[in-house]
């Protein structure tokens, strides 16, 4: 499996261990997992860890393409994993509305990042962030993966870990 770098990346580029994960924000298993991956991101990362996050929003999921869209207009302003990390902490405020109550949220949660509105307002419907979106789509759908959040370690697809201890064990194999 050959997975691009087209994606946003905490912790270092020199680390040994890459965990690349493809989510949706709308899905609630992904909503799940997030604080286990801020838990072994936190405990791994000064070993040599780091995330690259892709987006792999759902068909099925109707705001779940808005909300990537969202996050990366924020991400052009620098701020991706903080509306990362607030579309999964508010995901039930938004996730069962209509587009434009969805999209009315997701502009509110920018606001409240400090961030040049007319900028993020822009960038809602631009057509680059959104051709980024497209090709993670395509890259996960390429390697075989159907459902989210899938993980890989190393571009080696692994069986999504139910603990932390799971986890762990995995990344201290890969360590190794």
């Amino acid at each position: 499996v050959t997975l691009s770098d087209n994606g946003w990346v905490r912790g270092t580029d020199s680390a040994k261990v890459t965990l690349t994960e493809f989510a949706d924000f709308q899905c609630p298993a992904c909503k799940a997992y997030n604080p286990l991956v801020l838990e072994v991101l936190k405990n791994y990362q000064d070993k040599g860890l780091r995330l690259v996050f892709k987006h792999f929003p759902l068909t099925s999921h109707k705001n779940a393409f808005s909300a990537a869209m969202a996050a990366e207009a924020v991400g052009a302003q620098g701020k991706f994993f903080e509306m990362h990390d607030i579309l999964y902490e508010k995901q039930d405020e938004w996730a069962q509305v209509s587009a434009i109550e969805a999209q009315e949220k997701f502009i509110s949660y920018a606001a409240g990042l400090k961030l040049d509105k007319e900028k993020f307002l822009k960038d809602l419907s631009e057509k680059a962030l959104e051709e980024k979106i497209r090709a993670n789509q395509d890259e996960v759908i390429s390697n075989g993966v159907s459902g989210t959040p899938t993980f890989f370690i190393n571009g080696k697809k692994i069986e999504n870990p139910s603990t932390l201890s799971q986890f762990s064990k995995l990344i201290d194999k890969a360590l190794k």
